[in-house]
């Protein structure tokens, strides 16, 4: 009896140190999370996409939300609208499987979407309230940090509209 109590914890140990290996861990020259800080009265979405800084910027694309993702209400930081698996660093520098320059950074309005579209996915063409176009360097400067409306610290940011044009 003994001998499977032992057996039985040391399993748990094992699986617990697997579980905490195979976590997502950030680093100085790793991060997986851009932070969001919404610091308007509305409840917001964001959307992101890799893109090339060839292309004209806009702030109408096709959206694909699932209900389930997180709202950013009022004055809210959120950790997770913009975390992934892997390194942002590795997309924005070309080491990654695919070459992109920009991370395309969408802010939506959470009760125009939620208006528009009832089903369990959010499928449609949406003009975002504002688009952040993020390289590498804006991102490490920023402390990977972005807020809505852009703060001071934003304006050199590409971004539509431009910065101070038409903010709350």
């Amino acid at each position: 009896m003994k001998r499977i109590l032992i057996t039985v914890i040391l399993l748990i140990i094992l699986l617990i140190s697997m579980a905490i290996t195979c976590e997502d861990k950030e680093s100085e020259n790793c991060h997986i999370t851009i932070r969001f800080v919404n610091n308007t009265p509305k409840s917001l979405y964001v959307d992101y996409d890799f893109d090339s800084s060839d292309k004209e910027i806009s702030n109408t694309k096709k959206f694909y939300f699932y209900k389930d993702r997180k709202r950013i209400n009022c004055c809210k930081e959120n950790k997770s609208a913009l975390h992934h698996g892997w390194c942002y660093e590795d997309a924005l520098n070309g080491s990654a499987d695919y070459f992109s320059d920009l991370v395309c950074v969408y802010i939506l309005d959470a009760a125009v979407v939620e208006k528009e579209n009832t089903s369990k996915v959010i499928d449609g063409y949406y003009s975002a309230l504002k688009r952040y176009d993020l390289t590498l360097e804006d991102l490490q400067r920023l402390d990977w940090k972005i807020t809505y409306p852009p703060t001071e610290a934003m304006k050199d940011v590409k971004q539509w509209p431009p910065y101070g044009y038409g903010e709350e």
